[in-house]
Order: structure tokens, then sequence, then C-alpha cells
């Protein structure tokens, strides 16, 4: 596959719908094509980036070796990214790649920034606090500054965040 053909099939409507993702999704089935698609996420056109990290996020669930390949830049991405859709996914993508504890402070930080930051889009902010319970937990770092956090953030009283949050604790509580 080429990219021009990922970007032609990632590039109708608009920023709201999912077009030609899941297409996407089913062309991909090597590391190859993967690289391909990844390098989608440098395109100038925020609805191909948008889709493109949409499909890598999908791929990933199942195949997230795919992603070691572009450990590196995933971690750029995460500092330099400003369009709120590709943070939505890179929030998610950072859980599968392997981090020594440099990385995880690295990334930890960046997530609780943008958990914290009352301009940021809800979606990020719940996926970045997902991610960081997921890599507290695969770091085996103690939960009580994540609490803090989440306690923080809960007193903004933002429904969808609470909610992320109550589910978290509640994961906590049983892990106990």
């Amino acid at each position: 596959m080429s990219k021009l053909l990922y970007e032609q099939l990632l590039n109708s409507g608009d920023l709201r719908s999912i077009d030609g993702v899941d297409m996407v999704v089913k062309m991909i089935d090597s590391q190859a094509e993967f690289d391909i698609l990844f390098s989608c996420l440098k395109s100038r056109n925020r609805l191909i980036v948008m889709r493109s990290a949409d499909a890598i996020e999908k791929i990933s669930k199942s195949r997230p070796q795919y992603l070691e390949k572009h450990k590196v830049d995933i971690l750029q991405y995460c500092s330099i990214v400003q369009n709120k859709e590709l943070k939505w996914h890179l929030a998610q993508l950072v859980t599968r790649i392997m981090m020594d504890n440099a990385e995880f402070r690295y990334v930890s930080n960046i997530l609780e920034r943008w958990s914290l930051d009352k301009d940021e889009s809800k979606i990020c902010r719940v996926n970045a606090l997902q991610s960081l319970f997921e890599l507290y937990a695969i770091h085996k770092k103690s939960p009580e500054h994540l609490i803090q956090l989440m306690n923080q953030i809960e007193d903004e009283d933002i429904p969808s965040l609470n909610a992320r949050i109550r589910h978290l604790k509640t994961k906590l509580l049983r892990a106990q």
C-alpha cells in the first residue's frame, strides 16, 4: 500500500467522523504497512492526522509491537502536539510502548499536565487520566500521587472526568 492511498481513504468528511478508518485498519497486516500509515501523522492535513492516529490506536490494541519502532516519534509528538485529536490518541498509545523509568517520568509529567489543564478537551483529559492509571500499574508505582491528582480534578465537578475518576478509584480499591 502507499501513503497516498491511506491519505485518500482518510481525507473525506469532517473532524467529527471517522470516514475511512475502519477500512484502513483492515488493510494493515504488516509492520511495513503500519510504518507507512504512521508516516501519515506528519501530514499537514489535520483530518488525515486525526484519522491516522485513530487507525494506529485501533491497530495497536491487538498489535502493540508495531509501535516499538516508533517509540521515539511518539514521545516527541507528546511534547510538541497541538491538536487535541492527536493528543487523545497519543495518551492511549503511550501505554502500549515499553518505557524505562526516565521515559515513564517524562510521559507521566505530560499526561499529568494534560489532565490538569482546564483548557484541554475533556476527551484528552479523560484519556490522560486513564493512561496515567495504566502506566502506574504497569510500572508498579504507588498510586498516592495519582489519587491526589484525581482528587484535585474531581473538585472541578466535570461529569465526564468525575465518572472516569470514580471508575479508576473503584479499580484501585479492588486492587488493594
